[in-house]
């Protein structure tokens, strides 16, 4: 029987710190919890043994997080116990991903021991004053010193993360970066940007979607676009249900390139002449809260389509104020109109649980300090996780 190829991706949430701009589920972490994490990490790939003889492993990527802090024989561990349960292709291309300050000549060499043979170095940027908007840890000297470093241990496949459009980034600045980084000759250059499509309607979604389907065959790369679902043909109730199935048919045709959809509560309250205030959710704007009902009845049946919440509005937080701060008593307390932190989080808080009660998966944040409100609000829980895993693994 013909193996299938798999693509293996393994998440190490751990870093040194947060950056400012990130949603995925990492932070700092003990010595303690990185060992806990390995070994729950371990009984998770050990319970796909059934089906493991049904693929062959092409590549393998860890991911975070910054995988490069944790301590390197953890990696040689995890593709030990992959290569024990799986069998791999003839060439399987395994990347980790690393920051710069993370390495050293020793944790290299491991890692080409341990079959490493791709590094993905997150750059982002040469300009120390948008490396602190980033909130990074690193500059450019710590960048050129672990890039030396890894061609030295043998790399001779590396990726370079960039990023465009961070605030108060300009052309020149841009172009700097991206001159200074094609001087060093990287095999690949990775630019993390997005394509937002506002005011996405029948009018102009096939036009987005066809320049984006040519931009993706011009570079051969996978460039995704995100349709924000907020103009006042979706609005007005004798458009509305039209508008929805036209822009359904739109997506369905370019699926493979819808990265989420987002609606626009701001607009659509705007189209009514209206504003939530800092005392009431979305929710409670009886017109809008009838167009998100609507997209929501459109577009996630099936689980079609990955739907986020509106944005909210307020922010009222400082840097070091954290989620773990809210109490135990969350869901009551916000309900009861109780203060947990202060009204601006509070609002968000209230809003994001009904997001989710709604269906609503993710939310668009216009602060950074809403970040780690919205990743608490959304993780997936203990008791989440053992009732799907038992549906599962159930015969």
């Amino acid at each position: 029987m013909k193996k299938r190829p798999l693509s293996v991706y393994i998440h190490l949430p751990f870093c040194v710190q947060k950056c400012l701009y990130c949603d995925f589920a990492s932070g700092p972490a003990t010595t303690e919890e990185i060992a806990a994490y390995m070994r729950l990490l371990t009984k998770e790939i050990r319970s796909f043994d059934a089906i493991s003889s049904l693929y062959r492993v092409e590549t393998v990527f860890f991911g975070g997080g910054t995988p490069s802090v944790i301590a390197p024989f953890y990696i040689s561990q995890i593709l030990n116990q992959l290569r024990g349960q799986y069998e791999f292709g003839e060439k399987p291309e395994i990347t980790l991903e690393a920051n710069p300050g993370t390495l050293d000549a020793k944790k290299l060499v491991t890692y080409r021991e341990a079959g490493v043979n791709r590094l993905s170095l997150g750059l982002q940027s040469i300009h120390e004053s948008e490396l602190k908007i980033l909130g990074r840890i690193h500059t450019f000297e710590d960048f050129q010193e672990s890039y030396d470093l890894a061609r030295q241990a043998g790399f001779t496949n590396i990726n370079v993360d960039l990023m465009s459009a961070i605030p108060h980034q300009t052309v020149e600045s841009w172009r700097n970066t991206l001159r200074k980084v094609l001087m060093l000759k990287p095999e690949h250059i990775h630019l993390v940007t997005a394509f937002n499509f506002p005011k996405f309607n029948m009018a102009v979604g096939e036009a987005y979607y066809e320049h984006l389907e040519h931009l993706n065959q011009k570079f051969g790369e996978v460039i995704y676009g995100m349709p924000i679902l907020e103009s006042k043909e979706m609005a007005y109730l004798e458009t509305r249900v039209s508008e929805l199935m036209g822009v359904k048919e739109i997506l369905d045709r370019h699926k493979n390139l819808v990265l989420n959809v987002r609606v626009g509560g701001t607009d659509w309250s705007s189209v009514f002449g209206m504003r939530r205030g800092i005392d009431y959710t979305i929710y409670d704007i009886m017109t809008v809260s009838d167009c998100l009902k609507d997209v929501l009845n459109v577009f996630s049946r099936h689980n079609d389509y990955s739907v986020s919440g509106p944005v909210w509005e307020y922010f009222r937080a400082t840097k070091d104020m954290k989620f773990e701060d809210a109490p135990q008593t969350i869901n009551k307390s916000l309900f009861k109109q109780q203060t947990l932190i202060n009204d601006a989080v509070d609002g968000l808080l209230r809003e994001l649980l009904l997001d989710r009660a709604n269906g609503f998966i993710g939310k668009t944040i216009i602060h950074p300090t809403h970040i780690p409100y919205v990743n608490g609000m959304l993780a997936v829980t203990k008791d989440e996780y053992d009732d799907a895993y038992q549906i599962l693994h159930t015969s």
